[in-house]
């Protein structure tokens, strides 16, 4: 099996990774690097890790006063979930990363255009439901905004008008043609389904309530995978590519009995709107919340994004 993982990109991301979590241990990180022209994934590492010539070893994840008082079932499901790979079986809440989404489908179907401007209030009304922007405790309000700077400063109730604007049935129709909603089908085991709305197209599926909180990535799931798919579609022309890691598969002689051809899922905007949001993306990382991101002496696009923990009372 010849893989596309780049050997130069993957130790880069697992170097990282773990210096990373060695400053600011999490929970889990997971990181996918694919090429957007043909959907090659070059690297895909998740933490905590394992060592695969010592795979049931849990000592760098778990204290010696924890192993000790394991049950037999708690050591398989804590290996289960050390042997997990983040990046194609769990999902999470994608937050303001969406964002780029929601500005994308309102400029294809022309609901907004680049350059308009919005008076973000620091809140929006949605009926009866108060839907904050997350400038409502510190400044109070975003003022007026472009489209641009909206991105820049991550404003909801921006996102909030475009969705309302688009209907439940366009939103929805736009979520599924960015590949949620359905898993990618990569050529990986164990590969997770989303949490995600009804994607029929009929109207009423998606309430009031999830329209006004979906266009900036909250109360639904993804997976890391889907997230770079459509991420990269942006990058693509608007054309979403089947994400894969194996290139081609030879037999014992060296000869290939497979090879894997990039392949287009869809046409999913067209290219003018993909580098207007490109655009906005790139000038994110220059002077906008991704700007941390920023690489003197490349072309770099980024959005930040804060998902929300619930927890069961």
């Amino acid at each position: 099996i010849i893989t596309t993982i780049d050997y130069n990109v993957q130790s880069i991301i697992e170097k990282y990774m773990v210096a990373y979590n060695q400053e600011k241990p999490s929970k889990n990180t997971a990181i996918v690097v694919m090429n957007p022209k043909n959907g090659e994934i070059l690297g895909m590492a998740s933490y905590p890790q394992f060592d695969l010539n010592n795979p049931r070893n849990l000592a760098n994840v778990y204290s010696e006063e924890q192993l000790a008082s394991m049950s037999d079932t708690d050591v398989t499901n804590a290996l289960y979930q050390l042997w997990t790979n983040y990046c194609v079986s769990e999902s999470y809440e994608p937050g303001s990363t969406y964002k780029p989404f929601t500005i994308a489908a309102g400029l294809e179907e022309g609901v907004v255009h680049d350059g308009d401007t919005y008076e973000c209030k620091g809140y929006e009304y949605v009926g009866p439901d108060m839907i904050k922007c997350h400038s409502y405790s510190t400044t109070g309000s975003h003022g007026v905004l472009t489209l641009s700077q909206a991105l820049e400063n991550s404003c909801n109730p921006y996102m909030i008008n475009i969705a309302i604007k688009l209907g439940n049935v366009r939103f929805a129709q736009y979520e599924k043609m960015f590949g949620f909603g359905a898993k990618t089908g990569i050529d990986l085991p164990g590969e997770s389904e989303d949490i995600f709305f009804d994607q029929d197209g009929v109207e009423g599926k998606m309430y009031d309530i999830d329209l006004a909180v979906a266009p900036f990535g909250q109360n639904f799931q993804i997976t890391p995978m889907q997230m770079i798919m459509a991420i990269s579609a942006l990058a693509n022309d608007g054309k979403l590519m089947q994400p894969y890691t194996v290139s081609q598969i030879t037999d014992s002689d060296g000869n290939v009995i497979k090879s894997t051809e990039p392949t287009v899922k869809r046409q999913v905007i067209s290219k003018d709107v993909a580098d207007q949001v490109l655009a906005m993306l790139e000038q994110n990382a220059i002077s906008g919340g991704a700007k941390n991101g920023y690489v003197a002496g490349y072309r770099i696009g980024g959005k930040t994004g804060t998902s929300e923990t619930h927890r069961d009372n």
